[in-house]
Parts: structure tokens; C-alpha cells; sequence
């Protein structure tokens, strides 16, 4: 949300780290929101590379920046798909740089994230000092309740494998599962991958596997292990 009046340019945006050795535009930008001040009721999403790629979004209903809204960006290995309250409004699908590669230069490179409220500026068609003094009104905010980025995970799928007469190996998707096999001393976080020995004679503690939100299934070993096969899903 931007409370603004005049020749204000509010903004988040990100920029490749290896700006400081091949410069802008050759490291890239990706603009996930913008905003003139002389027009309150459009946004605008961008991307920058020695080329560029734009698209604006126009608000209805009396809408406008000076309201609270959602901007989202959805960053894959090829497209860059922009939204506003969850309205795609832009697609942009890998033409820039050399479209050859999954990812093209420069956009399969790290990036580091900005957020600003500048005055004056190419953007809002570079106003003279005096143009700024008497056509804004100042001060002015920039107010933004959160900003979340999130990363894709694999497909979730446990596969558990007997790889001896004593021992299984699970396998699951990282980060998204933890393991225990005592579950009163708390949940561990484990590997991608691991196995675990049984006791001959013994009936081992159960297993037990837990989503992140919590929901839990469990699996009991015994000093008999059942053939589950190899790969079985669970």
C-alpha cells in the first residue's frame, strides 16, 4: 500500500548479485511491482536483461496502490508468471537473453531482493526539483505487512526399501519430512536418505513419519521384517 500524492515511484525489485562485474542491465532485473505516483490505479511487473519484457495491470472498482493488495511473482526454470490478488496479468516465457537453455542467462542466476520508495526518476518521466516541490506532497508512506518467498519442493513420495534381512532404507523428499523413531523425545530431521538396522530378536520402537503440518504415520518394525519390496510407496 502507498499513501502518495505526485512523483513517487515505490517498488520491489530484484537484481542479480554479479551486478557489480558485468553491470545492469547484463545481470538483470526482475521488477515484481511498480508504481508512478502520477497514476495511482495501474501496477506494473517487469523484467530486464538488455531487452525488456512489461506488462501493466489496471485496477477497477475504485481500486488502486493506495490499497493494500498481494503481488506475486512465480519464478520457474523458464517463465516468470506475474499476479495481482491472484490475477495473472503477465507470462513471460523464456525469450529473453539465449532461449536455447531450460533457465537463460541471466535469469538462472542468484538474485537479491530491494524494496523503495524513490522521488523523481526516469519512471515518473524525470520531473525538474521544481516540478517534485510543487506537484508532491509529502510525507508520504510505504507500507507493506509482509514479504514471503517460497521454494518448490520435490513431488512427495516415501519409498521404503529392504536392502538385507535386518535393515530398510527410506528415502523421501527433502526437507518436508522428519523421522523418529521414538516419537515422546521429538521429531529428527534426517537426510534425504537413510536406513535403519533392526535388532535381531527385538521389536524395534516405531517408525514414525510426519508431514510438516504434523500429520503422522507410523510404522512398526518388527524382529521379522515383512518383504515390502523395493520402492514400495507409502
Amino acid at each position: 500500500m502507498v499513501d502518495e500524492v505526485g512523483y513517487f515511484w515505490p517498488a520491489l525489485w530484484l537484481l542479480g548479485t554479479n551486478i557489480s562485474s558485468i553491470n545492469w542491465p547484463n545481470c538483470g532485473e526482475i521488477d515484481v511491482v511498480e508504481n508512478t505516483g502520477t497514476n495511482s490505479f495501474i501496477a506494473q511487473s517487469s523484467i530486464h536483461y538488455g531487452g525488456d519484457g512489461t506488462a501493466t495491470y489496471k485496477f477497477f472498482d475504485g481500486n488502486a496502490v493506495t490499497n493494500f493488495h498481494t503481488y506475486t511473482m512465480d519464478w520457474t526454470t523458464n517463465a516468470m508468471l506475474f499476479f495481482v490478488d491472484g490475477h495473472l496479468f503477465e507470462s513471460q516465457t523464456g525469450t529473453w537473453g539465449n532461449p536455447s537453455g531450460a533457465s537463460p542467462f541471466p535469469f538462472n542466476r542468484p538474485f537479491f531482493l530491494l524494496m523503495n520508495l524513490a522521488v523523481g526518476g526516469n519512471y515518473v518521466g524525470n520531473p525538474s526539483q521544481a516540478n517534485i516541490n510543487a506537484n508532491t506532497v509529502f510525507p508520504a508512506e510505504f507500507l507493506v505487512d509482509y514479504v514471503r518467498v517460497y521454494n518448490t519442493t520435490e513431488p512427495f513420495r516415501i519409498a521404503i526399501t529392504q536392502t538385507s534381512s535386518n535393515a530398510i532404507r527410506i528415502t523421501k523428499p527433502k526437507g518436508i519430512l522428519t523421522v523418529s523413531t521414538d516419537a515422546p523425545q521429538g521429531f529428527e530431521s534426517i537426510p534425504k536418505e537413510r536406513t535403519f538396522n533392526l535388532v535381531p530378536g527385538l521389536e524395534a520402537a516405531p517408525l514414525i513419519l510426519a508431514l510438516t503440518p504434523g500429520i503422522a504415520a507410523t510404522i512398526r518394525i518388527t524382529a521379522s521384517p515383512v518383504n515390502i519390496g523395493s520402492g514400495a510407496a507409502l
